[in-house]
């Protein structure tokens, strides 16, 4: 069987949030009109979550690119002033 780790990973973000709000990501919470259906508390958070995984990922990719130019001595403070 084969895990998907994007699911994982959004879960476990989603629960994060959950319980910084103060919620137990795991209480089972109606869901809109239909009270008999429900679904855990970290669901709620699952768009959030994937917007911070995916703005994570970007900062993770800058951080790398300033790495990598940082070390072909792009940035040299000393011939930068005019």
């Amino acid at each position: 069987m084969l895990l998907n780790l994007s699911l994982i990973q959004t879960e476990l973000v989603a629960c994060a949030l959950c319980e910084a709000d103060g919620k137990n990501p795991d209480a089972d919470v109606p869901t809109g009109d239909h009270h008999a259906i429900t679904v855990k508390a970290w669901q709620a958070y699952e768009d959030e979550a994937r917007k911070f995984i995916v703005a994570s990922r970007a900062l993770e990719t800058w951080s790398r690119t300033l790495t990598m130019f940082r070390s072909l001595d792009v940035f040299d403070e000393k011939s930068s002033s005019a």
